[in-house]
């Protein structure tokens, strides 16, 4: 016979078994969107982490000194994943090439590309260089530059010796592109913030919109150690 309390019994038995299943798919759909959250912060900034181990091995480099066999073998312990090794009879290259894939690809940033490399001449460091910058595409749709900075070292930038760094600021497509050329003699405080690029700039929402976001601290010297700057014909810079 079915009475009264056996029916209020049972209304009770769905209603919980109603309430597990609901919070089990909340559970589920929380866990869901947990891992593919990971998932895509992991693709994001994958390119910035892989940039930022980069410079700190560039860091080390001391031009005119460092060795090729002994870089290479530096950085195959530290296994990166884009990095490219290419020699040419007696001058060798060591490479990374990065950019923000996923957040160009949906709009959220404009097209951000990092190339940074060491070369090497006859076995020994010659030239650090580093170039990040944007690209757009123009009614073609074929990419072209649109702003960036480009950061060298070199045995060859003058045949003076400088403890400053130099910076030149010109246009090219209405943008502004910023230079900072070093040699040997450079200081270690003046080279640590001209290789101190903005690697924000790969995960960023909306990207870097100024060339002094992309290497702030090269536009942010003391007052009373200004570096030498160098413009152009009818260039101008913003600070």
């Amino acid at each position: 016979m079915i009475t009264k309390r056996g029916i209020l019994s049972w209304g009770s038995s769905v209603r919980s078994l109603r309430q597990r299943l609901l919070v089990r798919t909340v559970l589920i759909t929380v866990a869901g969107i947990l891992v593919v959250a990971a998932a895509v912060h992991r693709v994001v900034t994958s390119p910035r982490r892989e940039l930022q181990q980069f410079l700190r091995q560039v860091a080390t480099v001391e031009i005119g000194k460092t060795k090729f066999e002994t870089w290479r073998i530096q950085i195959g312990q530290a296994r990166f994943a884009n990095v490219t090794i290419k020699c040419d009879q007696r001058t060798c290259g060591i490479g990374l090439r990065v950019e923000n894939s996923l957040l160009w690809r949906l709009h959220l940033a404009p097209r951000t590309i990092v190339d940074a490399s060491v070369g090497f001449d006859d076995g020994i460091a010659s030239e650090i260089y580093i170039a990040l910058g944007t690209a757009k595409r123009n009614t073609g749709e074929d990419w072209h530059d649109d702003k960036g900075v480009v950061v060298r070292q070199s045995t060859d930038v003058s045949s003076a010796c400088h403890q400053h760094d130099t910076l030149h600021v010109k246009k090219r497509y209405d943008r502004n592109w910023v230079t900072v050329a070093m040699d040997s003699c450079v200081s270690p405080q003046e080279r640590a913030k001209a290789l101190a690029i903005n690697s924000s700039c790969l995960t960023r929402i909306g990207g870097c919109k100024t060339v002094e976001a992309m290497i702030p601290q090269v536009f942010a010297p003391p007052k009373s150690a200004m570096k030498p700057l160098c413009l152009a014909d009818n260039d101008y810079l913003n600070l």
